[in-house]
């Protein structure tokens, strides 16, 4: 599975890898690493049509729920999911958006209109984490009649599993 964040960084997930113990997972191998290096030049040149836009399936952004929700079991720590949609299209705000995020979470564009965030250990400032996002957004569209919508959720919490977690913000933001 490829992962495109922006025309410049991505992360690849290796399926049907066998890891030599339990939480080792999300490890890679010097094999992986070589194969990684390797493949690097080949993918940059696939991906470079895709500029800014990463669009992230819902499927894709349920497996990375679930591993969210399984690291923060296995931890017993907490993480966040932020949507947030506005009235315009937003897929050239990435790269600004990028640079307003830390480099654990997990930021995709949903469709044209909606960005989502996997915030990990961020659920007391998350609140402050989403109004950091939205005055980004309102500073490079510099528009009077921009209209941002935002839900957020937190984990653990009122809802047990990935399917719950999206379903509960998409809900939110297309209901406001």
């Amino acid at each position: 599975t490829l992962l495109v964040t922006d025309g410049h960084n991505f992360s690849i997930v290796f399926k049907g890898k066998t890891p030599a113990h339990q939480l080792d997972g999300d490890k890679f191998s010097e094999e992986d690493a070589f194969l990684a290096v390797k493949l690097l030049p080949t993918l940059k040149k696939i991906l470079t049509g895709f500029g800014s836009n990463s669009l992230v399936s819902n499927k894709s952004l349920l497996v990375h729920l679930r591993k969210e929700i399984d690291r923060s079991n296995r931890y017993h720590s907490s993480f966040s999911l932020t949507m947030i949609s506005v009235n315009t299209e937003i897929t050239d705000l990435f790269n600004n958006l990028i640079e307003s995020v830390r480099s654990s979470d997990l930021l995709a564009i949903v469709n044209q209109n909606t960005i989502a965030v996997i915030a990990p250990e961020e659920s007391q400032s998350v609140s402050r984490f989403e109004k950091r996002l939205t005055k980004k957004i309102e500073e490079v569209l510099k528009s009077d009649e921009l209209e941002i919508k935002t839900s957020r959720v937190t984990y653990p919490g009122r809802f047990n599993n990935a399917e719950e977690l999206l379903e509960s913000v998409l809900s939110y933001i297309s209901d406001k």
